[in-house]
């Protein structure tokens, strides 16, 4: 059996010209009901680091969803990663 069809949707709050992303990010959305969203992934160009970009990306995500519970998935040690989803109110509930 295939897995259900999902949604992804883009956010990139910023760009330098010539329109290269400063930040990147995706959410999957289900479609089926009952399913929880997730954040895939957020890059963030290494020179543009610690300026808020990856919390923008996680913020519009979150509040595009509002309400849904939505889970990350964090390599082990992404450190940084750990700690703007902690910020964020996201908490660790095991792992995969």
């Amino acid at each position: 059996m295939s897995s259900p069809p999902r949604s992804v949707h883009r956010c990139r709050p910023g760009s330098v010209p010539g329109g290269r992303p400063l930040a990147d990010g995706a959410v999957v959305c289900p479609i089926e009901d009952g399913d929880d969203p997730w954040i895939a992934y957020v890059i963030t160009d290494p020179r543009w680091k610690r300026r808020g970009l990856g919390r923008a990306v996680v913020a519009a995500s979150l509040g595009a969803l509002a309400g849904a519970t939505v889970f990350a998935g964090v390599t082990d040690g992404n450190t940084p990663s750990e700690r703007l989803l902690g910020s964020l109110g996201f908490v660790r509930v095991g792992r995969a």
